[in-house]
Parts: C-alpha cells; structure tokens; sequence
C-alpha cells in the first residue's frame, strides 16, 4: 500500500511561481511573489507559540541534567 501525501492545490500563478526558477521570477509580477510569500507568513507560529517552546526545552535541559547528576555548580566545578 502506498503512503500519498496530499499536497496543497494552489492556483495556477502560485504554482507558476512556486515551480519558477531564478531566472523564471524575473518574468513574474512582484505582487504575485509578494502574494505567494504572505501564504506562508499566515502559518508561521507567533512570538508566543515560540516562546514557549523555548521555555519548554529549557526545561527539558534542566530536568534532564538534573536527571544525570548535572548542575550548575558540578560543571563548573569540574571545570576548574
């Protein structure tokens, strides 16, 4: 059985470009570039959403060096 991946349809000028190579987007109208580039804008996640991934994987460093014996003071102990 064979895994297929549903691929976003995109109109046919956003497909132009997302299929153009370098020298094909000097033909293309910098407003549908500017378009095609909002699309991913809209997706990306917020200050937030990547704040608290950082703040999660800080915490996941810390529980995993206390896990293992690491704190601040034996590293820098050890490397006195």
């Amino acid at each position: 059985m064979a895994v297929e991946t549903e691929r976003e349809h995109l109109d046919p000028d956003l497909e132009r470009i997302a299929r153009a190579n370098l020298k094909e987007l000097g033909d293309i109208r910098i407003d549908d570039v500017l378009s095609f580039i909002d699309r991913g804008i809209e997706n990306m996640p917020s200050y937030m959403d990547l704040y608290r991934r950082w703040e999660s994987q800080q915490w996941l460093i810390w529980i995993g060096n206390r896990r293992f014996g690491l704190t601040a003071c034996s590293s820098t102990a050890r490397n006195a």
